[in-house]
């Protein structure tokens, strides 16, 4: 692996971006802890595998996996947008007098995958661990896998929430 890299990995509970020197990072067991809240980082031994080898097939990154009803889409570094709303024109359409025409939207904005609410009704979220709340007119980063409700409260459990997964 090349001494000189410097990896960056988001922690997953707070979102803080932290850099790792890749000759930090050896064969054995990977545990490297949060600057910000001391969480462990999630880091996956093929995410490893791939910075030191930058050749292979498979890109560098994260991406997201957004789905509703038999509709996967994906946002990444180069799909970085998915909008969600009554209008033909969004890429997940929902028939519901709830939903606005362009109700919000998920994008990728500097590694980060950030949920804007454009709606009258708001959209209701669920993260996996989190309590769930409304977003009416705001924006937030989206650091764990969840659920997304479309002006009607939604869990895990309800057909008609549009669910995402976040992988690194």
């Amino acid at each position: 692996m090349n001494k000189n890299l410097t990896i960056i990995f988001f922690c997953e509970e707070c979102g803080a971006k932290n850099s790792i020197a890749s000759s930090k990072i050896s064969g054995q067991k990977i545990v490297i802890k949060c600057a910000r809240c001391d969480e462990i980082l999630n880091i996956q031994d093929s995410s490893i595998a791939q910075v030191a080898n930058p050749r292979s097939e498979k890109k560098f990154g994260s991406h997201m996996v957004v789905k509703y009803r038999q509709q996967t889409i994906e946002i990444d570094q180069e799909h970085t947008r998915v909008t969600f709303g009554r209008h033909e024109d969004n890429d997940i359409k929902l028939d519901d007098y709830r939903v606005s025409r362009s109700h919000a939207f998920i994008q990728y904005r500097d590694g980060k995958y950030v949920l804007c609410d454009q709606s009258t009704n708001g959209t209701y979220i669920s993260l996996q661990g989190v309590k769930g709340f409304i977003l009416k007119k705001d924006e937030l980063m989206l650091r764990r896998n969840g659920v997304i409700g479309l002006g009607e409260i939604v869990n895990f459990k309800s057909p008609e929430a549009i669910r995402f997964t976040i992988t690194f």
